[in-house]
């Protein structure tokens, strides 16, 4: 009990000292990974491995599984009793159509409660059926209730230890529950399980940028380059960095590199209001102006929610002024 009270004393007192050295700011950038499902690498190669069902799971590009009849099976899936349920007044005598049909009506319709709700009854009636599993799991991570999604993530690893991506959903759910240090293990483990989903890489820089653990942001941030190169949301991390570290002309040079298009709308605006400051400092205050002028033109509330408007419109009239001196 001794040896415990002192790891927590130790771990307590870092907790309070990263608090103090690295204070809150509003400097995060973060990503909502269902805005670029191109990030989104398949790993059907991984469902495949899984013992032979009379299904086979595919992981769809919105992130959720779909079960498929599998054509080579010759086991039939049996119970007790014969597969009946009811959703939205339709009767369904197959669980991979009822599972799927609940899955696209959520996709269509956003309703998380009834998709939940229907996918529970599925578990109770077969609490091992991956794709209930799964994406029950995402349900709740989405729906922000990380401890149920963290139950059915970690159900799915003990079956299936070696699937990156239940890995990569505890990640992120630690990280949300404030468990940094099982967050990290997660992630970790899913690079290390799938090094090429770059997705993997830019959650976990992403957290610890958030949490404002540069150094380890940055060191993952310069394994991910030597791997991907010049992907653009590697090089959108990069810019960052360089401007924190006063590295002004080269910031701007890989910002200006940057395929915007490539980039959720807010990551955009990030990166807009990155190359006004850079602007700025290198005294093009035309095109800071201008830069300042396309922000304004936007509507992307999540962005303006974390630099007001107001704000923007001020650094317009400001620069306006120094032009008109």
């Amino acid at each position: 009990m001794k040896v415990k009270s002192i790891y927590e004393i130790v771990f307590v007192f870092f907790i309070l000292l990263n608090e103090v050295l690295f204070p809150q700011t509003k400097d995060f950038i973060s990503f909502d990974y269902l805005q670029f499902p191109k990030v989104l690498v398949s790993e059907q190669e991984y469902l495949e491995t899984f013992p032979k069902t009379p299904f086979l799971f595919e992981l769809d590009p919105s992130d959720f599984v779909f079960c498929r009849k599998n054509p080579v099976s010759t086991q039939q899936f049996q119970k007790q009793k014969p597969f009946l349920m009811k959703f939205l007044g339709r009767d369904f005598t197959d669980i991979g159509e009822y599972h799927n049909e609940v899955i696209s009506y959520f996709l269509k319709t956003n309703r998380i409660e009834v998709s939940i709700q229907a996918l529970e009854e599925l578990y109770q009636w077969d609490p091992l059926f991956f794709a209930t599993l799964y994406n029950l799991g995402r349900l709740y991570y989405l729906k922000k209730d990380y401890q149920k999604s963290v139950f059915y993530f970690q159900k799915i690893l003990y079956f299936f230890p070696n699937y990156p991506r239940a890995h990569y959903y505890l990640g992120k759910n630690y990280f949300e529950l404030r468990q940094d240090l099982l967050g990290e293990s997660h992630f970790r483990k899913a690079i290390a399980l799938h090094p090429d989903q770059i997705e993997y890489w830019i959650g976990l820089i992403d957290f610890f940028y958030q949490r404002q653990q540069f150094q380890k942001s940055q060191l993952y941030l310069h394994q991910a380059e030597k791997k991907f190169l010049s992907n653009v949301f590697i090089q959108f991390y990069k810019a960052h960095y360089l401007f924190r570290e006063k590295k002004y002309p080269q910031a701007l040079q890989v910002a200006e590199s940057i395929s915007e298009n490539e980039l959720p709308k807010k990551q955009k605006l990030q990166l807009w209001y990155l190359k006004f400051q850079l602007y700025e400092i290198s005294g093009s205050l035309k095109r800071a102006q201008a830069t300042l002028q396309k922000i304004l033109s936007e509507e992307e509330p999540e962005f303006f929610h974390e630099y007001s408007r107001t704000f923007f419109q001020h650094q317009l009239e400001r620069i306006t002024k120094l032009l008109e001196e």
